[in-house]
């Protein structure tokens, strides 16, 4: 009788992955603000163009751009020498037909001639040393504009002669190259294995004198623009010069000619004629006087 053992081994095996678990996030409260931007110009509205009955060349600026100012509150000073020159023209005048009206009713008329005279001769007088005040004033601004133009020329000079320097000293080649580089394979029998690369490059950089080119140009084209510029201040000067001499002169020319009225006047005072008093009233009445233009 025998007996039999069965000895069996049973291999089960399972598969699969555990399911991850879902993200979380914490809840919290803040504030989304939303924002608009855009590109514009900004504009004061309180800004006004500003327009004055007269005209002429400032000499004292009292404010300055941002200056609050007040109803009736003095902005700027212009040169009141012309106006000045014209009220002591027109008192002139107005001594003149006093000095006749004087002559007519035998109200002292030598007397009010000489003082026509004496003032006619202190227009003259006031008008040259305007004249030279300002004959002064313009040669000045001439000479600084030729001052400025020369410097300015000068300036052109050297730019061009350092972009011809540097035109010079470019070379026709800027930049070279060199590469060396190393690559080594390492592995075993199973096949795996590692590999390297190694390698260098290395340019040289540009020339100085090649890099300062577009500098150079832009400079010289700067230096031209700025020439011209000078040049149209000297002109301008120089035309403004002009001007102010002729006339100048033609207000040496009226003067004269009121001193040598103011002498006829003189003369005439001193003998005795027939006058018609009414019209020379009438003409001292209507003579204009006032104050100079400020």
């Amino acid at each position: 009788m025998g007996t039999v053992a069965l000895v069996g081994a049973v291999l089960a095996g399972c598969s699969g992955s555990d399911t991850p678990p879902a993200p979380t996030a914490v809840v919290d409260r803040g504030t989304v603000s939303q924002g608009v931007s855009a590109s514009g110009s900004l504009v004061s509205i309180t800004q006004q163009n500003l327009g004055f009955a007269e005209g002429g060349r400032l000499v004292e600026l009292s404010v300055k751009v941002g200056d609050v100012v007040a109803a009736g509150q003095p902005l700027a000073r212009l040169d009141d020498g012309a106006a000045r020159s014209q009220l002591a023209s027109a008192q002139a005048k107005l001594n003149q037909q006093d000095a006749s009206l004087g002559k007519l009713t035998g109200d002292n008329s030598v007397a009010s001639a000489e003082a026509a005279l004496d003032s006619a001769r202190a227009v003259l007088d006031a008008t040259r040393s305007q004249v030279d005040a300002t004959s002064d004033a313009n040669e000045s601004a001439v000479s600084r504009a030729q001052v400025q133009l020369d410097f300015d020329h000068g300036q052109q000079d050297a730019a061009e002669d350092q972009l011809a320097e540097d035109r010079r000293d470019c070379p026709d080649g800027e930049a070279s190259a060199t590469a060396a580089g190393t690559t080594s394979t390492t592995g075993d029998t199973t096949g795996s294995g590692t590999a390297t690369d190694t390698g260098t490059t290395t340019t040289s950089g540009s020339d100085p004198a090649c890099s300062a080119l577009a500098a150079d140009e832009q400079n010289v084209t700067t230096a031209k623009r700025q020439v011209i510029a000078s040049q149209t201040a000297l002109d301008q000067a120089r035309s403004k010069q002009s001007t102010d001499a002729a006339a100048g002169r033609l207000s040496i020319v009226n003067a004269e000619k009121s001193i040598s009225d103011a002498q006829s006047q003189l003369d005439g005072a001193r003998t005795s004629g027939p006058a018609d008093v009414a019209v020379q009233s009438a003409v001292v009445a209507d003579a204009p006087i006032g104050e100079p233009t400020r």
